[in-house]
């Protein structure tokens, strides 16, 4: 690697039938705000199989999740992914997976803890943006000649669209991009609809605890603050709760990802404006695909306003998945790996739109 340096890789472990997984450390570029010669760490996940490596024809997935989540969540639905796809003709099928770390997240949150606690940083840990800024420098070192899906989950659908920034239209670097329940929106619409609560929710954050005395305490805290936590699939309620806590040895549990860093994280507005900015920029020539779960409780005006044709943003395909919520990779991961797939069989990157 250039720009980002695999700094380790465990040995790969098995996952689904002949998946696996690499546990790797990537340095991210250096940024300005911080001591000259520190950096920030992402740990990232790569999902991959013998024969998958095998087939240069196959798809390379990013998988950027939201705010408070880490890369682990990802892996039920990757799992499914190349369980759906294997079997189908070499160009459909994927090659392998990216699961990324938001570097103020997850295991990438107490990598990076002293540069976190840096002054410079303090109203936006690592804002979405610069995290863009890192996947773009990942793609850029390691990912030429691939056949590149950006997937991206809530807040991660802004690091998405703002890793295309530095790229000029005729050299984008992505197949298609897909978007699950993006909070991108215009700021008219983030003042009538999300600014009004934004402080109310951001302090309510800040007020949750960061220790517990046991697992089953944080599990019923959890249930307790996180609205529809009920709803979530097994699979990835584990995946959460074995990597975003330290799990002691004298049985307490603390978090990770610091209540701080979160509500900067939500604080952390301006990103997903220049996400809507590339959306129009972008979306003529790239296929642009969103996925919504029925129950989201994101307003039918920010949906809309978000693949406004008159704008130029324009949709490849918009697909709901029944029964979801706003966490609908999180509590419908079948349902989200079976609208990804529709995407990855469309010979030219569009699907008919499922309404």
């Amino acid at each position: 690697m250039s720009d980002l340096a695999q700094q380790h890789s465990e040995s790969a472990v098995q996952l689904d039938h002949s998946l696996h997984i690499d546990n790797i450390v990537l340095d991210c570029p250096h940024n300005p705000i911080d001591p000259l010669g520190q950096v920030l760490k992402m740990p990232t996940l790569r999902y991959w199989s013998n024969d998958s490596l095998a087939n240069k024809e196959g798809y390379t997935l990013l998988l950027i999740h939201c705010i408070g989540l880490h890369k682990e969540t990802w892996t039920p639905l990757a799992e499914g992914i190349f369980r759906v796809q294997e079997g189908k003709s070499p160009h459909r099928r994927v090659r392998e997976a990216w699961a990324f770390d938001w570097p103020s997240h997850g295991e990438a949150a107490e990598m990076n803890r002293a540069l976190l606690a840096n002054p410079l940083r303090k109203e936006t840990a690592c804002s979405v943006s610069e995290w863009g800024d890192h996947i773009a420098a990942f793609v850029r070192s390691d990912m030429a000649e691939r056949r590149l899906v950006a997937i991206a989950h809530c807040g991660g659908c802004g690091a998405a669209m703002n890793s295309l920034k530095s790229f000029p239209l005729k050299s984008l670097p992505y197949t298609a991009v897909i978007l699950i329940e993006p909070t991108i929106t215009t700021r008219e619409l983030y003042a009538i609809h999300r600014a009004p609560s934004k402080a109310k929710f951001v302090a309510a954050t800040l007020r949750l605890p960061e220790q517990w005395p046991s697992r089953d305490a944080v599990m019923a805290a959890f249930l307790s603050w996180h609205a529809r936590s009920e709803h979530w699939d097994l699979r990835v309620w584990k995946a959460y709760f074995d990597h975003a806590f330290n799990h002691r040895a004298d049985g307490t549990v603390t978090i990770r990802c610091k209540r701080w860093v979160e509500g900067a994280s939500f604080l952390d507005i301006e990103p997903y404006f220049s996400a809507l900015s590339q959306i129009e920029r972008v979306s003529g020539l790239l296929p642009i695909h969103y996925i919504w779960g029925t129950e989201t409780f994101l307003p039918p005006e920010m949906q809309h306003a978000i693949v406004d044709s008159s704008k130029g943003r324009v949709a490849a395909s918009i697909t709901r998945v029944p029964g979801g919520g706003h966490c609908t990779p999180h509590e419908r991961p079948d349902g989200v790996v079976d609208s990804i797939c529709a995407v990855l069989d469309s010979p030219t990157g569009t699907v008919r739109s499922r309404l």
